[in-house]
């Protein structure tokens, strides 16, 4: 009789408790999205020194990508889309045009940066200590640190694309209290189902709540992941700009991922993988798996087979280093911290950063669709002359078909790349 009792006792506290649950969990999932400007505007927003309660001014550049962008996707009613800076790495965004109270928009706060002089006056430090910005370590990091307008486009892009996604903020909105729920019921019904003592009842619940909660896990991970691809290929097909502007974006995250992990050497590897992706969450799709996506959408593009994109790339990487050692004249100096071989490594991890450091160094009005025929012509060119040839060799060859070692800096970057020069 007094087990008897205590089990409805129990059944009662439990079934209390997961009311609570689902309630709690309603009203995390749905604050953000309801209320955004309370929320997330307010809690991750950048502020200034001077005045703690004052947001920091977005740019005016920022605000010209999102009315531009903002037009090509047809929005009408922006004025309920708040732009603010937020204090992390990445654009955030909650709550939605069609809702009673808007959506906010974070973009992340380097993208303040508009030129070199800017980051070295932003007083970064890396441990305590000053960076050495015309080291070779500092301008690397420097390069990473600098957007441009197609990435601040991109990224205005992707975040337009998530908040117009209403099915997902349905689903996100009662996932989870349902699942809680389900649960419960599936759990509550196990003694009807299967005759065991109180120790295996007890232990086939616990086993039954890890799994569902595992099962939660990946589910809730799998509808983000193909939220946010599918708001990069929107994005991306939007404008070509917008597609150099996101391998831009995503090579130049995998780039300095890559050298904090360097910098910080045992502990880094706990922050971030050899690719150059973070460790925090399985939440957020992987940096290198959207990369590869996009570089799939400039292939097709630019007309270079997905057959010969992992060579390229290795080619590219090689033909990178050649250049910077033939127009500067001198290898790249070896540090401490990363070495010659270590940024050919880099290179090849994160692919894409060796068309944004091609960019970026030589010729900013660069076209990437033109870089990539003229290289690839190049690299068909030196596969077919001799495929025993190592790819240092073949990088060679093509940097005497290019004669760039008889080339000044200034005059390479007057020149930039052809489809004529193939």
């Amino acid at each position: 009789m007094a087990a008897e009792l205590l089990g409805r006792v129990a059944y009662r506290f439990i079934g209390i408790s997961v009311g609570l649950g689902m309630g709690g969990l309603l009203i995390y999932k749905n604050a953000a999205e309801v209320f955004p400007h309370e929320t997330c505007k307010r809690i991750t927003a950048l502020k200034t020194e001077e005045e703690p309660s004052r947001y920091v001014e977005v740019p005016e550049r920022c605000k010209t990508q999102f009315d531009e962008v903002a037009k090509k996707f047809g929005l009408e009613n922006t004025d309920k889309i708040s732009l603010f800076l937020n204090r992390g790495a990445y654009p955030i965004s909650s709550g939605s045009p069609s809702f009673p109270n808007g959506a906010v928009m974070g973009l992340p706060k380097w993208f303040l940066f508009e030129n070199d002089i800017d980051i070295e006056k932003a007083g970064i430090t890396f441990q305590g200590r000053d960076i050495k910005w015309d080291s070779e370590l500092g301008v690397m990091i420097k390069d990473c640190l600098l957007p441009t307008d197609d990435m601040i486009a991109f990224a205005i892009g992707h975040e337009l694309s998530r908040i117009q996604r209403l099915d997902y903020l349905a689903i996100n909105s009662v996932l989870a209290p349902t699942w809680l729920y389900l649960t419960f019921r599936v759990v509550n019904a196990t003694p009807r189902l299967l005759k065991l003592n109180t120790l295996f009842d007890v232990i086939l619940k616990l086993l039954l709540c890890r799994m569902s909660y595992l099962c939660y896990k990946l589910t809730n991970a799998h509808l983000y992941h193909k939220v946010c691809h599918d708001a990069d290929d929107v994005s991306a097909k939007c404008e070509p700009r917008m597609l150099q502007g996101g391998v831009d974006l995503l090579s130049k995250r995998i780039q300095l991922n890559l050298i904090v992990r360097r910098l910080l050497g045992r502990e880094g590897k706990e922050f971030y993988t050899k690719e150059g992706n973070e460790i925090e969450s399985s939440l957020y799709p992987l940096l290198t798996e959207r990369l590869k996506k996009l570089k799939a959408l400039q292939g097709k593009s630019s007309g270079v087979t997905h057959k010969h994109r992992s060579s390229l790339n290795e080619f590219l990487s090689d033909l990178y280093y050649i250049l910077r050692i033939e127009l500067n004249n001198t290898a790249p100096r070896d540090s401490e911290d990363i070495t010659k071989d270590d940024h050919l490594q880099m290179s090849r991890t994160e692919e894409a950063g060796v068309f944004c450091s091609f960019q970026q160094k030589y010729s900013q009005e660069l076209k990437q669709e033109t870089l990539i025929f003229s290289i690839s012509q190049f690299y068909q060119q030196a596969v077919s002359e001799g495929e025993k040839t190592n790819r240092l060799s073949k990088a060679k060859l093509c940097l005497t078909s290019l004669t760039l070692s008889a080339v000044s800096r200034e005059r390479f970057c007057r020149q930039g790349y052809s489809s004529q020069t193939c």
